[in-house]
């Protein structure tokens, strides 16, 4: 469906085949056919004018191609273009829960390289903007206090009610518990110190809003 595209002018058009190529490179992504997905999603971006990304009646579809554009790029060992999809989607997306999935993927290209200093500061600020901050510096006492917290929240609840609790349904909380898992692995290599605080927040989060 993609042959004919330089012929096309007409808006409508245009923003149709967008939409084609949007749902084909996602498709492609969810087949792990990621070099088709990336082909199919440069081609998306490619059908919309600089005046109409991330326009109100377009932002929606500009999302959906960059984000996923993010996702590709990273999966084909793209990591330059990874920040470079990310920064367009941070330069637009109206809210911080529309950066997720675009910093998800900035992460794990972090990972990639073995930048886990960046990987940890990117995820930590995100963090803070939903809500949920960590101490610049741990000590032992940092670590015994949110143990405590953790032993509070648990207090009173059996193995079997931890295992019937409800699933997660606030977006936000989903988005914190899916950073707080990038951020473990990555503290258990450069920032020990920040993993029983990473992993007491996960715990909590669970109690609180559900498992994930």
């Amino acid at each position: 469906f993609n042959r004919g595209k330089s012929l096309i002018h007409e808006a409508k058009e245009r923003i149709y085949l967008a939409r084609l190529n949007l749902m084909a490179g996602e498709r492609s992504i969810q087949s792990s056919a990621f070099v088709s997905a990336l082909t199919y999603l440069k081609v998306g971006i490619s059908m919309l004018e600089p005046r109409e990304l991330f326009s109100s009646e377009h932002y929606d579809i500009s999302l959906r191609l960059y984000s996923s554009t993010a996702e590709a790029e990273l999966v084909n060992g793209n990591m330059g273009e990874v920040e470079a999809a990310v920064a367009v989607v941070s330069k637009h997306a109206s809210c911080l829960l529309d950066r997720i999935p675009s910093l998800v993927s900035l992460m794990k290209s972090y990972i990639a390289l073995g930048k886990l200093t960046d990987t940890i500061s990117t995820g930590l600020d995100a963090l803070e903007k939903l809500g949920v901050s960590f101490p610049q510096s741990v000590g032992t006492l940092t670590i015994i206090r949110d143990m405590i917290k953790t032993k509070i929240k648990l207090r009173g609840k059996t193995d079997e009610q931890l295992r019937q609790l409800s699933i997660m349904k606030d977006e936000s909380k989903i988005a914190t518990m899916g950073l707080l898992r990038l951020l473990f692995s990555s503290c258990y290599v450069a920032r020990p110190d920040l993993l029983p605080l990473v992993t007491f927040r996960m715990v909590r989060l669970s109690v609180k809003h559900g498992l994930s």
